[in-house]
């Protein structure tokens, strides 16, 4: 049961640095002056390569399962928290995220394995039960810390309708009734 708590600690780990980039992702574009298609595309053909780097899976069969997870997981965490940060351009920080993610990759596709080896102690469909348990607790504790990592100043200006180059975003309805509001409504002179 041991290490059946590790592997899910170790899943849950993993899918927060695969979603981190995400939650915090409105200090990424102003600190690296990216613009949100950028950050949207690098976040995606990162998840990409990740996708591609599980493909490498099979090395897990030469080095060990445990050992390409904890390597991959103490990799992923010195970049996570140190190497990606100190990215000063965007360019710098596209090739950084791509590099993760291919070591993700393998590392997320080695964990379910991990799970089934663990699984005569507590049978199978409970540990993965666990096991499914780690994108979700992941994905919630990302949400947490970018919650309390972003100011309120720097919270997502899309969902304030009273940003002017938002305007055309809002259905007509709201768009025309905040523009009367604000006597700017078009083509009245």
């Amino acid at each position: 049961m041991t290490y059946l708590a590790i592997t899910v600690l170790a899943t849950m780990t993993l899918y927060y640095e695969l979603y981190v980039g995400g939650s915090v992702s409105t200090l990424i574009l102003t600190n690296l002056h990216m613009s949100f298609t950028v950050l949207r595309l690098t976040l995606a053909f990162g998840a990409l390569i990740g996708a591609f780097g599980s493909l490498f899976a099979g090395l897990t069969d030469r080095f060990g399962r445990a050992n390409l997870v904890v390597f991959g997981l103490f990799f992923t965490a010195v970049f996570v928290a140190f190497v990606l940060p100190a990215a000063t351009d965007k360019w710098t920080f596209t090739i950084e995220g791509f590099v993760v993610g291919f070591v993700e990759g393998v590392c997320l596709v080695a964990t379910p394995a991990l799970i089934r080896d663990f699984s005569p102690q507590v049978g199978r469909a409970t540990a993965m039960g666990f096991w499914t348990s780690g994108p979700v607790i992941g994905s919630l504790i990302v949400s947490v810390v970018g919650t309390a990592t972003i100011p309120p100043s720097s919270r997502p200006a899309v969902l304030d309708p009273r940003v002017p180059h938002l305007r055309h975003r809002r259905p007509g309805r709201v768009r025309d009734r905040a523009d009367r509001a604000q006597g700017t409504v078009p083509g009245a002179a």
